[in-house]
């Protein structure tokens, strides 16, 4: 006799349902922005050669540069690559541009958008906003790391595609 599997027969996970109470994500560490980097630029290979080629032609930034100007974990991606890497519609700068960027007190500039439209660290929460028409905006996430990852895992499960200099939604 054969088995059948069907909703009856699989565990929640693989029948598709949502636990209710997963733990929040853990704290995020240098490692994990590593492997941020790691995994999206395996995945730009395929994405996006050109901007993989542009990222790659960045080199790293210092790791006193990048500290002298960031937040610690935020400090361990440009001492990957020394801005270039877009994510979504942003431009992630160089550290030379970082430092000429004037932003609110306690705020640091790190990337642009095609309209001259910010994303900035809040240098006390570690919080990422989008700073529009010279205001403080809205919060985008809660640190650099989620910023990061919640974009890699987009890029990972192809709900993104690279067209025209920025990164398209796909549904």
């Amino acid at each position: 006799a054969r088995t059948r599997f069907g909703s009856d027969t699989m565990g929640d996970f693989a029948a598709g349902k949502m636990l209710k109470d997963v733990a929040p994500r853990g704290e995020i560490i240098e490692d994990d922005i590593k492997q941020c980097f790691t995994d999206i630029e395996s995945a730009l290979a395929a994405k996006a050669p050109d901007l993989l080629k542009a990222l790659q032609d960045k080199g790293p930034a210092s790791k006193d540069d990048a500290c002298g100007l960031l937040p610690a974990l935020a400090a361990v991606a440009w001492q990957m690559r020394d801005g270039g890497l877009v994510i979504h519609d942003h431009r992630l700068l160089s550290l030379k541009e970082i430092a000429t960027i004037a932003v609110p007190e306690g705020f640091v500039a790190i990337g642009k958008d095609a309209d001259d439209g910010l994303i900035m660290l809040d240098k006390s929460s570690g919080g990422v906003y989008e700073l529009a028409d010279g205001s403080q905006g809205r919060q985008v996430a809660e640190s650099f790391g989620l910023f990061l990852e919640q974009f890699r895992d987009k890029l990972l499960s192809s709900k993104l595609e690279w067209a025209n200099g920025t990164w398209a939604a796909l549904s």
